[in-house]
């Protein structure tokens, strides 16, 4: 019995402790976040032209099955 009970303390106790804690903390979370988007919204031109090398597809790694990068299939096939 008194394990049933402290078992439902324990489970309780930090529910209650959260659900009454004071909510200063998303004033001062709000802040952060505002200072966060002022500077990830530049981009120097060295990390643009990063990310434009990531973005365009490598032609080898997308091959189609029966088909090669330097169109050797076109070729065999107009013989």
């Amino acid at each position: 019995m008194k394990i049933n009970l402290l078992a439902g303390l324990i489970i309780a106790l930090p529910l209650v402790l959260v659900g009454c804690g004071k909510k200063d903390a998303p004033a001062q979370a709000a802040s952060s976040e505002q200072t966060a988007t002022t500077t990830s919204t530049e981009v120097t031109p060295e990390q643009q032209a990063a990310i434009d090398s990531l973005d365009k597809p490598n032609p080898e790694a997308i091959k189609v099955e029966g088909e090669s990068a330097s169109g050797d299939v076109a070729a065999s096939a107009a013989n």
